[in-house]
């Protein structure tokens, strides 16, 4: 005997509806523009190696901004607690807080910023925040004065930099504003920034005044020639590591000939006395910076020592200066590489 069991199974099928999510808006009266990406032009920074560490104050003329958004970006269908947000890229480095971000140069940062166009504050990235409506669904939009920032900042007291000017950044998209999902494939406006590089000058200190006193000189020491010594030093404070210094002389009395310094003694004459500066070598320099001494190869916060010789002559054997006090002028010229 065969017996069949009828087996009715059943259930209650419960449909999803998703959510509704955020549709760009390009047809409607109020509609706007695609997805938009507002550029910033190449930087050329110049930096002083003195200049101190500071995250609150970015290098002089290291900031940048895009034009305005123009025709807004605008999205339909928006619910509340849909997300929105602002991200970086993988072009930048670290996130080292405050909003700022690690670049190439160890010791740059660069903080993006954005703006509504409405407020005088500054949006940092990255953040995120849940949209909010009085109705089911709103409008979400990127407004026509909005843009985007760049300011760079030095966050290390000393910087170690190649010679010649060195990338902190490439050319690139380095942020973007978000709707709904955090990925780029979702910007609604996104920063793309021209190539940054920085050059850095050396910071120097250095004795911008210095006498030298040939104290009480003879007719027969004058003959003779009297030597005293023009020590003289620069430190330089430089981001490359080593510097470089040179130096050289001039005059605005030189002899005729432009190797000497003309002496005026205690009645105006300029034509009895005459100096000759000789570098650490012995060889003499002329006074139209024409020939100069270099020191290489100096490490960062070291002097480079110049130890040169002013002689007093007499311009003839056969004259003589009145007595009483002389004086000559000259200038030294440093130039620091």
């Amino acid at each position: 005997m065969i017996k069949k069991l009828f087996i009715i199974l059943a259930g209650v099928g419960l449909a999803s509806q998703a959510n509704a999510a955020c549709v760009i808006d390009l047809s409607t009266p109020d509609g706007g523009t695609t997805p938009t990406t507002l550029t910033t032009a190449p930087l050329n920074i110049t930096i002083d190696a003195g200049a101190p560490a500071d995250t609150t104050l970015f290098i002089p003329g290291a900031e940048a901004n895009t034009s305005a958004q123009g025709t807004p970006v605008t999205y339909i269908n928006c619910v509340t607690g849909e997300l929105y947000g602002k991200e970086t890229t993988a072009m930048l480095g670290a996130n080292l807080g405050g909003g700022l971000f690690a670049t190439n140069v160890d010791g740059i940062a660069i903080k993006p910023l954005w703006n509504n166009g409405g407020n005088p504050a500054f949006g940092k990235f990255p953040s995120q925040a849940p949209m909010s409506f009085s109705t089911p669904t709103g409008r979400f939009s990127y407004g026509p004065n909005s843009y985007f920032r760049i300011e760079l900042y030095k966050t290390k007291p000393t910087l170690t930099l190649n010679p010649g000017p060195n990338q902190v950044l490439p050319g690139g998209i380095i942020a973007y504003n978000w709707v709904s999902t955090t990925g780029i494939a979702n910007f609604g406006q996104q920063l793309q920034i021209g190539a940054i590089n920085i050059t850095s000058t050396p910071s120097c200190t250095f004795d911008s005044n210095k006498q030298v006193d040939f104290q009480l000189v003879t007719g027969a020491k004058l003959k003779a020639g009297v030597d005293r010594p023009l020590d003289f030093d620069i430190t330089c404070i430089t981001d490359y590591g080593h510097y470089s210094a040179t130096a050289a002389i001039t005059t605005s009395t030189p002899s005729a000939d432009g190797n000497y310094i003309k002496v005026r003694d205690s009645s105006g004459n300029d034509d009895k006395m005459q100096i000759k500066i000789s570098d650490s070598t012995g060889a003499q320099l002329p006074l139209n910076g024409s020939r100069s001494e270099q020191k290489v190869n100096i490490a960062s916060n070291a002097p480079a020592e110049f130890k040169w010789t002013a002689r007093l002559e007499p311009v003839s054997p056969t004259v003589s200066p009145s007595n009483g006090n002389f004086s000559a002028a000259a200038e030294i010229v440093l130039q620091v590489n």
